[in-house]
């Protein structure tokens, strides 16, 4: 059995979060709205309807951060029940920092920030750089 789409999950974890630095956060939408409030036109304020929308976009900012968070915490799980299934099988992987791909067995899984290490050969090596299992 060989297994070769092992990279896929840390690029949507990584996607993820340069999509989240991205983006505008909950406390710098606050200080727009705050702002905008101190600074209107006292002759012609915000309606309420204008001002009842911008409250359920906050609320909709809360809900998607949450659920990115969520998420990230159910693929980091993933990866690590994955790194547990693979102890004991062969891996064709990537030395950090090398350029030809070398195998050897799984001996054992360690967590680094919350990430899983495998111990192949002798070398720890992250999850993401195994390239299929044997």
């Amino acid at each position: 059995m060989s297994i070769n789409a092992i990279n896929n999950q840390t690029t949507s974890t990584a996607s993820l979060t340069k999509a989240t630095e991205n983006t505008l956060g909950k406390q710098d939408f606050l200080t727009l709205l705050t702002t905008q409030l101190r600074n209107q036109d006292p002759l012609s304020p915000m309606s309420n309807e204008e001002f009842i929308a911008q409250m359920a976009q906050i609320s909709t900012l809360e809900s998607s951060l949450d659920m990115g968070k969520q998420l990230t915490t159910l693929i980091n799980a993933q990866q690590r029940t994955q790194a547990l299934q693979m102890v004991g099988h062969d891996v064709d992987y990537m030395p950090e920092g090398g350029d030809v791909a070398k195998s050897g067995r799984v001996s054992a899984v360690i967590l680094k920030n919350d990430l899983p290490v495998l111990m192949i050969n002798g070398e720890q090596i992250p999850y993401t750089n195994v390239q299929s299992i044997h």
